[in-house]
């Protein structure tokens, strides 16, 4: 997310220029080392400094997506509660930026490339895939006209699986931004459009928006052609960077996983997690923003002590609601 000290910390008065590099330099390279990083884009690029804004119609700099692109993610979903934030000019042109930039991209469209667009397969590692993903709303805002935002309704869903299944794909993924906010369980709805995803063929499910951490399950399940195949959701991956900065909603996950590929199916492999921090020190007078991989930096030497505890309260919270859901998803090797 964009809030607006986040934009204003990112500003170089001296330079008159955007940058967010520090914001994510802690991280090193955990999200380049991986083969497919996937991330939700919960704003919009609008261009205009005037329209750079937080909370609540989130607008920032292209220089979020050049640190995001440097910082290794190489695919980003764009269908959320602020897709429309800043109407037509938004919804456009933060998905031609990025793929400009090489993003791969989903969730909202110009209405004119939609139909090309809107079910597109990616080959990693010989493995081809379809990520899908939906919206429970955009904040009651409507689309644009001209564009499409993907919001969670049966029939669309119904009929972009049709077209994903028809690829034959090796492997369904969708992301779904719903849920409550603030909330530490999945509610009804997450869970009826999830198993709508996996009785039409998804395999894996990757859920946002709640802002809090939610469990994450593996489960092997026949969909309704009768295929029996391992699947897996993560109800919510919480906060990877933002201002939200009070208990539970001041950090997030990266969360890793392993596809293999055998002559009878996909597996999901190696599943973990790694608690993300927000560190929000002031530095020469001024808010500053550093995602921090929270268990590295248990013996900080550069954090306070009211940063220490609150990170530290994080890390716990994170551990006693996902450690449950690490020891059921255990390979069978492990077993």
């Amino acid at each position: 997310m964009g809030h607006k000290a986040q934009i204003e910390s990112a500003y170089d008065p001296a330079k008159k220029e955007y940058s967010y590099k520090s914001v994510f330099a802690p991280l090193g390279d955990r999200i380049s080392r991986a083969d497919f990083a996937i991330g939700n884009l919960e704003l919009t690029l609008p261009g205009r400094q005037d329209l750079y804004s937080g909370y609540p119609e989130f607008g920032s700099p292209d220089a979020l997506a050049v640190a995001l692109k440097e910082l290794g993610f190489d695919f980003l979903v764009t269908a959320n509660n602020h897709s429309a934030d800043k109407g037509k000019l938004g919804v456009e042109r933060t998905q031609k930026v990025l793929r400009d930039m090489g993003f791969l991209q989903t969730g909202t469209f110009t209405q004119d490339e939609y139909q090309a667009r809107r079910v597109q397969e990616t080959v990693v590692n010989g493995i081809r895939m379809v990520i899908l993903n939906y919206t429970y709303d955009t904040n009651g805002i409507p689309v644009p006209k001209g564009t499409v935002v993907n919001v969670i309704e049966k029939e669309r869903i119904l009929s972009d699986f049709e077209l994903a299944r028809a690829k034959k794909p090796d492997l369904i993924i969708v992301v779904y931004h719903y849920g409550k906010e603030y909330e530490s369980a999945p509610d009804k709805y997450q869970k009826e459009w999830t198993e709508l995803a996996f009785q039409e063929g998804a395999q894996i499910v990757l859920g946002g928006h709640p802002h809090t951490l939610q469990p994450f399950e593996r489960r092997i399940s026949k969909d309704r052609f009768g295929t029996e195949r391992e699947r897996f959701v993560i109800w919510s991956l919480g906060n990877f960077v933002s201002n939200m900065n009070r208990r539970q909603v001041d950090g997030g996950i990266i969360l890793n996983f392993k596809i293999v590929k055998t002559e009878e199916q996909i597996l999901i492999r190696n599943i973990s997690y790694e608690p993300v921090w927000v560190h929000t020190p002031v530095e020469s007078g001024r808010l500053k923003f550093y995602v921090l991989p929270a268990r590295e930096h248990l013996q900080g030497k550069n954090l306070d002590a009211m940063a220490m505890f609150r990170m530290k309260q994080f890390l716990e919270d994170t551990d006693k609601l996902l450690a449950p859901s690490q020891a059921a998803v255990k390979d069978p090797a492990e077993e």
